[in-house]
């Protein structure tokens, strides 16, 4: 259940299938998907593109386009294949939480202002989320969800573990997990040092990123984002049936 709890806080902070950033092989004749009832699919045999498919905030209504660096044509993941991944990175969280809400929340947080959870940096293809360098550029120095900071190495070891930057990227529960363990170590740390100071959420993230400036708007997107998640009504803590059917889990036990 607590896991459950993870994925119903990170999908009031968004929703898989709607960024360009999360895209996934296909062949070059591949059928595009466009957006229906709420979920983006792929079109059937002879069904033709909506035209000229001016289906608002659809940004997978294309055909799959050539993607350079990873030499492969590619398109937009969708929701159905989004929602699978993302509770692959809410049970990481969970596990790695060890039942503290207040700990989870705040990797859910992290990885979510850091990453986006999209799925070309879960998976390593792209160190560089911005397709156009910016005075927030790092120059691919960051690697995996949560974004840490080190080399272009993939085989750059990581302090303190006995892991290198190549093993916290890939979709996957193994490099998943290990980039969560990773991140909550660093994020544990950061919240004891903060503690000693009697400093709260702004000390948290200027620590973990870097930052000096509390009033930096990366910092400031981060603080509320955790406020937000602190007051998330009970009602919204858990899954929809929706949600939960399209994930196989199992129905609650009716209570005696």
């Amino acid at each position: 259940m607590f896991n459950e709890t993870v994925l119903a806080l990170m999908l009031t902070l968004g929703s898989p299938g709607k960024t360009l950033y999360s895209s996934v092989d296909v062949e070059k004749d591949a059928r595009p998907v466009v957006l229906k009832s709420g979920v983006y699919v792929e079109l059937a045999e002879g069904e033709e593109l909506p035209n000229p498919c001016k289906q608002r905030g659809n940004v997978a209504c294309r055909r799959p386009r050539f993607n350079k660096p990873r030499d492969a044509w590619v398109r937009t993941e969708t929701y159905l294949e989004g929602l699978p991944r993302w509770w692959m990175i809410a049970q990481s969280i969970g596990a790695n939480s060890h039942g503290d809400l207040d700990a989870a929340i705040r990797l859910i947080v992290t990885s979510r202002h850091e990453s986006g959870w999209w799925r070309d940096v879960h998976a390593g293809y792209n160190h560089r989320p911005y397709t156009r360098k910016t005075k927030f550029e790092d120059g691919g120095l960051s690697w995996g969800l949560f974004q840490l900071l080190n080399s272009h190495d993939p085989e750059a070891p990581i302090g303190g573990t006995d892991l290198v930057m190549g093993d916290i990227v890939g979709v996957n529960s193994d490099a998943t997990g290990k980039a969560t363990k990773v991140a909550a170590w660093h994020m544990s740390t950061v919240v004891k040092r903060c503690n000693k100071r009697g400093a709260g959420a702004t000390c948290w993230w200027l620590s973990y990123g870097g930052v000096t400036n509390p009033k930096d708007k990366r910092i400031m997107a981060r603080v509320s984002s955790w406020t937000k998640l602190k007051r998330t009504k009970p009602e919204l803590r858990k899954l929809s049936a929706k949600v939960r059917n399209l994930l196989g889990l199992k129905k609650d036990k009716p209570k005696s």
